[in-house]
């Protein structure tokens, strides 16, 4: 169990899948925010840790990844789930989501 701010708390298989979640996003983001370095100039072949985890975070890609997942569970337990999730400011999630990206540097 991991609690984030002082009174959000978050299950280990919901971490788990939080994590799972954020790579999945990476995943599917990877090539395009990788070209993107190129296009723009950049000689760099990496996105560091924090360039992914605001990447992964940013215009909730996480969050319609989970939602989708999540279509099937019981309302309650998803609308728990989110009513949580949705009261982590930016911070609180970065913490959260981090030990899923435990390299300093992605890249291909």
């Amino acid at each position: 169990m991991i609690t984030i701010q002082t009174r959000i708390t978050f299950t280990a298989p919901e971490v788990e899948m939080i994590h799972a979640h954020a790579n999945a996003v990476w995943s599917y983001i990877a090539g395009d925010c990788l070209a993107g370095l190129r296009d723009m100039g950049s000689k760099r072949t990496y996105m560091t840790r924090a360039e992914v985890l605001d990447m992964v975070l940013d215009a909730d890609r996480i969050e319609d990844s989970m939602r989708g997942f999540m279509r099937d569970w019981e309302p309650h337990r998803r609308d728990d789930f989110f009513a949580r999730w949705n009261i982590l400011d930016y911070k609180a999630r970065i913490r959260l989501v981090t030990p899923a990206f435990p390299h300093l540097r992605y890249g291909m």
